[in-house]
């Protein structure tokens, strides 16, 4: 497992199997298909998934068809299958902000936003769109805010999304420090436009 870890970004692989397998195949060489049919009957374990094991294993056939099921137990659109099938921003958005909170060993509580996609499930991180932008409202990051997903996905109605996202969080939260950055993100959003 370190060999593993130490040559393979398990982040960016749990996006990309493809990656994940030529990985896996330039350190194991022909020992890279055993290691991918036990990952995936593994997956299909956890995931309470039906397992049937098909004649010529396709590893990422297998990474999709355990989305696609997941999905489909959750009422939902992968969204792999939503960006592939059509762009974010024509696909029907129900956004909505949520309020993240991380702890880290020795350090205070950090509060980061994620804009959710109600119309992909009730479920985080399925209904996970993207990062709210952070500080990217303010006047001098104009160049960084185009480049944000956020702005790809609203378009020309980001500022507008955006606001409307931290209102409606802000009536929402009850927590005191959630709501300080909550204000403090929709004056930003407020100054700009």
């Amino acid at each position: 497992m370190k060999v593993v870890l130490s040559n393979i970004e398990l982040t960016l692989c749990a996006k990309n199997p493809r990656e994940l397998h030529k990985s896996l195949l330039s350190i194991f060489k022909e020992g890279a298909s055993i290691l991918e049919k036990v990952i995936i009957k593994e997956l299909f374990r956890r995931l309470s998934l039906p397992y049937e094991e098909q004649a010529d294993f396709d590893f990422e056939g297998y990474i999709i068809r355990a989305r696609e099921l997941l999905a489909t137990r959750r009422g939902t659109t992968p969204i792999a299958e939503v960006a592939d099938k059509q762009p974010l921003k024509d696909h029907t958005i129900k956004p909505c902000l949520k309020v993240v909170k991380t702890l880290w060993q020795n350090t205070p509580v950090q509060i980061s936003f994620v804009v959710v996609d109600l119309n992909r499930g009730q479920e985080y991180p399925q209904n996970f769109l993207c990062v709210f932008p952070k500080n990217l409202f303010r006047k001098n990051q104009r160049s960084n805010l185009r480049r944000s997903k956020f702005a790809k996905i609203f378009d020309e109605n980001t500022h507008k999304v955006a606001r409307k996202l931290l209102q409606e969080a802000l009536r929402k939260e009850t927590d005191k420090e959630a709501r300080h950055h909550i204000e403090l993100s929709l004056k930003e959003v407020t100054e700009s436009s």
